[in-house]
Protein backbone atom coordinates (compact mmCIF):
# COMPACT_ATOMS: atom_id res chain seq x y z
CA UNK A 1 0.00 0.00 0.00
CA UNK A 2 1.36 3.13 -1.14
CA UNK A 3 1.93 6.20 1.44
CA UNK A 4 -1.35 8.37 -0.86
CA UNK A 5 -3.88 5.24 -0.23
CA UNK A 6 -2.99 5.05 3.70
CA UNK A 7 -3.36 8.58 4.18
CA UNK A 8 -6.96 8.20 2.07
CA UNK A 9 -7.75 6.00 4.09
CA UNK A 10 -7.29 7.37 7.63
CA UNK A 11 -9.25 10.44 5.95
CA UNK A 12 -12.14 8.43 5.18
CA UNK A 13 -12.37 7.11 8.34
CA UNK A 14 -12.00 10.49 10.11
CA UNK A 15 -14.81 11.75 8.48
CA UNK A 16 -16.80 8.14 8.24
CA UNK A 17 -16.61 8.11 12.35
CA UNK A 18 -16.73 11.90 12.51
CA UNK A 19 -20.31 11.97 11.45
CA UNK A 20 -21.46 9.80 14.44
CA UNK A 21 -19.97 12.35 16.64
CA UNK A 22 -21.71 14.89 14.98
CA UNK A 23 -25.31 12.76 14.81
CA UNK A 24 -24.35 12.86 18.84
CA UNK A 25 -24.20 16.50 19.74
CA UNK A 26 -27.21 17.40 17.00
CA UNK A 27 -29.75 14.80 17.47
CA UNK A 28 -30.83 17.02 20.96
CA UNK A 29 -30.83 19.43 19.04
CA UNK A 30 -32.81 19.47 15.74
CA UNK A 31 -34.51 15.98 16.75
CA UNK A 32 -33.63 12.68 14.68
CA UNK A 33 -36.18 12.96 12.39
CA UNK A 34 -35.29 16.33 10.90
CA UNK A 35 -31.45 15.66 11.16
CA UNK A 36 -31.41 13.17 8.87
CA UNK A 37 -33.97 14.63 6.33
CA UNK A 38 -30.75 17.40 6.08
CA UNK A 39 -28.35 15.18 5.97
CA UNK A 40 -29.99 12.69 3.17
CA UNK A 41 -31.43 16.16 1.47
CA UNK A 42 -27.46 17.42 1.03
CA UNK A 43 -26.42 13.99 -0.15
CA UNK A 44 -29.18 13.65 -2.33
CA UNK A 45 -28.20 17.79 -4.15
CA UNK A 46 -24.80 16.45 -4.19
CA UNK A 47 -25.89 13.05 -6.34
CA UNK A 48 -28.01 15.11 -8.31
CA UNK A 49 -24.94 17.04 -10.18
CA UNK A 50 -24.32 13.27 -11.36
CA UNK A 51 -27.63 13.79 -13.56
CA UNK A 52 -26.86 17.26 -15.34
CA UNK A 53 -26.55 15.13 -19.00
CA UNK A 54 -29.60 13.97 -20.97
CA UNK A 55 -28.75 10.53 -20.48
CA UNK A 56 -28.02 10.18 -17.07
CA UNK A 57 -31.43 12.05 -16.16
CA UNK A 58 -33.43 9.36 -18.56
CA UNK A 59 -31.88 6.52 -16.22
CA UNK A 60 -33.18 8.47 -13.11
CA UNK A 61 -36.60 8.95 -14.62
CA UNK A 62 -36.84 5.18 -16.17
CA UNK A 63 -35.34 3.93 -12.59
CA UNK A 64 -36.82 6.01 -9.95
CA UNK A 65 -38.89 4.06 -8.18
CA UNK A 66 -35.86 1.48 -7.57
CA UNK A 67 -33.23 4.35 -6.75
CA UNK A 68 -36.04 5.25 -4.17
CA UNK A 69 -36.35 2.44 -2.44
CA UNK A 70 -32.70 1.48 -2.31
CA UNK A 71 -31.95 5.24 -1.01
CA UNK A 72 -34.93 4.46 2.09
CA UNK A 73 -33.76 0.88 2.78
CA UNK A 74 -29.61 1.78 2.35
CA UNK A 75 -29.64 5.20 4.10
CA UNK A 76 -32.41 6.95 5.39
CA UNK A 77 -34.31 4.54 7.70
CA UNK A 78 -31.20 3.32 9.07
CA UNK A 79 -30.04 6.65 9.63
CA UNK A 80 -32.87 7.11 11.45
CA UNK A 81 -32.54 4.20 13.97
CA UNK A 82 -28.89 5.75 14.28
CA UNK A 83 -30.25 9.13 15.00
CA UNK A 84 -32.51 7.71 17.56
CA UNK A 85 -30.02 5.58 18.84
CA UNK A 86 -27.84 8.26 19.80
CA UNK A 87 -30.39 10.20 21.92
CA UNK A 88 -29.28 8.16 24.50
CA UNK A 89 -25.83 6.17 23.38
CA UNK A 90 -22.14 7.88 22.67
CA UNK A 91 -20.90 8.14 19.07
CA UNK A 92 -18.79 5.56 19.79
CA UNK A 93 -21.51 3.27 20.63
CA UNK A 94 -23.62 4.37 18.01
CA UNK A 95 -20.48 3.72 15.55
CA UNK A 96 -20.49 -0.16 15.67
Amino acid sequence: MKLSDALLLIALAAIWGSSFIFMRATADVFGPIALIAVRVSVAALSLSLFFIRKERRQELITHWRTLLFVGLTNSAIPFCFLAYASLTLTGGTVSF
